[in-house]
């Protein structure tokens, strides 16, 4: 027969007529002894298959609502076959491995719909507020959910019976007591991972206990103290099995490159000044300075989606411009350049500014090389090729523009759009020590960074991150957000 109470080793717990072995409803992967995951007994005694791997990448939110679940969990093992229900199995396979979960979002992991406070709601061990303490999770009030799981199966049973009689107990349905032999392992947890941009605002918690859990979070002070992420693995255990790791995302509305340490001491040209240290850059010069940066903010200027222009170093008449498709040829140079003429001195400071062959529109061409011929008195320019020729649009009268950074989206120079911004930020640090030549505790201190170059008077070392945040305004991003580029950056040292 095949019904759970004949005599036997085949099983139909739902009594559909399709055996439990072949019917994958027909158990309860949860309740050990339902079905072909835990049976008491089945020919060969199968192992539980591997939870295998869920990958959910998203550039908006990812919510998991009120009833939602993410599993990846290994299969239980079985029992082998038992001779007329002598609960005698001769072996018990091994449980699944658990799986692989991975939600990476651009924007936000959404928790906030998950009851946490409610042990109904519990996940499958059913623990309660007491569990909790094991995990270090120092929230009252707070059942495991468990919404994203990935644990590795149980392992089947073996020689129930004799092990129950052994202990005195009689015949129960568990072959996973001490003395059980012959069975196979439990299957390996697998891993969940967590990836979002910014943990501290980026995964929004139960509203219920949104506050507790952000004081832990922070150590007591959501204000002025970090976020600890052990903590906040932590807090995402009561979400997943086993323990998540808490990464960055794959993609995020939010990136930034930063620069190694560069020691201007080293500088091959240099006249030091007195006051400063003698040899380190004077980071407050009015001759070159950094230009384009909101100094409290670090955010590039830009007026109406575009980078703000600003003002021409110099500028003259079509008269003393030979013009070529990718080069400039300026004429009477010293008297055009007076005033200025440490860019005579230095042409390549002149790299990455901007040339107009025409005044009296804002398309400019990247210089991106320049020299200077004393005899004849000539500066010579080269932009770059992909800005377009020199030839088209050209005007009564040229002018360059200072330029320290080139910014591009969706093909259009100078563009940044509302919904986008580019921060600019440095550090800078003393020597480490006398005759070390390494970088010292970075100044203005190891995380905190600046956007006004003369704060860093008398530090030797310099060095500078770009923030770029394509989710500016909060709206949140897909694939046909605007995305800046900046194709190059440069730093003014004067001494």
């Amino acid at each position: 027969s095949d019904t759970d109470t004949a005599v036997g080793t085949v099983f139909d717990n739902d009594a559909d007529g399709v055996p439990a072995l072949f019917d994958p409803n027909d158990n309860d992967p949860n309740i050990p002894g339902s079905g072909p995951q835990g049976g008491r007994g089945g020919p060969g005694a199968p192992g539980g298959g591997g939870g295998g791997q869920v990958l959910i990448m998203s550039i908006g939110d990812i919510v998991i609502g009120s009833s939602g679940k993410v599993h990846a969990r290994g299969g239980n093992g079985m029992g082998g076959e038992s001779i007329g229900w002598t609960y005698g199995q001769v072996s018990g396979s091994g449980g699944g491995s658990g799986g692989h979960i991975v939600l990476s979002t651009a924007s936000k992991l959404d928790l906030s719909a998950i009851d946490i406070t409610d042990s109904t709601q519990a996940g499958d061990q059913n623990w309660t507020i007491a569990d909790k303490d094991y995990y270090e999770i120092p929230i009252s009030g707070v059942y495991f959910t468990e919404v994203l799981n990935a644990v590795g199966g149980r392992r089947g049973w073996a020689m129930s019976a004799v092990n129950n009689a052994d202990l005195g107990t009689g015949m129960k349905d568990d072959g996973n007591e001490t003395y059980a032999v012959g069975r196979g392992g439990a299957g390996g947890n697998g891993v969940v991972q967590i990836h979002v941009p910014e943990p501290t605002t980026d995964i929004l918690w139960p509203s219920s206990k949104d506050t507790e859990i952000k004081d832990y979070l922070h150590n007591g002070d959501v204000i002025n103290n970090d976020l600890d992420r052990d903590r906040l693995e932590e807090m995402l255990r009561i979400f997943a099995a086993p323990k998540p790791y808490a990464l960055v995302p794959f993609f995020s509305a939010r990136s930034m490159f930063r620069s190694k340490w560069i020691d201007t001491g080293l500088a091959e040209l240099r006249q030091p000044s007195t006051g400063l240290g003698g040899d380190y850059p004077d980071y407050n010069s009015s001759v070159l300075a950094m230009m384009g940066v909101n100094t409290s903010t670090g955010n590039i200027n830009t007026t109406s989606g575009m980078v703000t222009a600003l003002t021409a170093i110099t500028s003259g008449s079509s008269a003393s411009l030979t013009l070529f498709e990718f080069e400039g040829r300026i004429a009477n140079a010293s008297s055009t350049f007076a005033g200025i003429e440490h860019f005579l001195l230095q042409p390549n400071l002149l790299r990455g500014y901007g040339f107009q062959a025409n005044s009296a529109t804002t398309a400019t061409r990247t210089v991106v090389s320049a020299a200077y011929n004393s005899t004849t008195d000539t500066l010579t320019l080269l932009t770059d090729p992909a800005d377009g020729s020199l030839l088209v649009g050209a005007g009564a009268n040229w002018a360059i523009q200072p330029r320290f950074f080139r910014m591009a989206t969706s093909g259009l120079n100078d563009a940044l759009p509302d919904s986008a911004t580019v921060r600019i930020q440095f550090q800078g640090a003393e020597e480490s020590g006398a005759g070390t030549n390494e970088p010292g505790t970075p100044f203005p201190d190891t995380n905190t960074w600046t956007s006004d170059l003369s704060q860093l008077e008398g530090q030797r070392f310099i060095r500078y991150q770009v923030l770029f945040n394509i989710d500016a305004e909060s709206t949140g991003v897909d694939l046909t957000t605007p995305r800046p580029l900046m194709s190059y950056f440069k730093v003014p040292f004067t001494w």
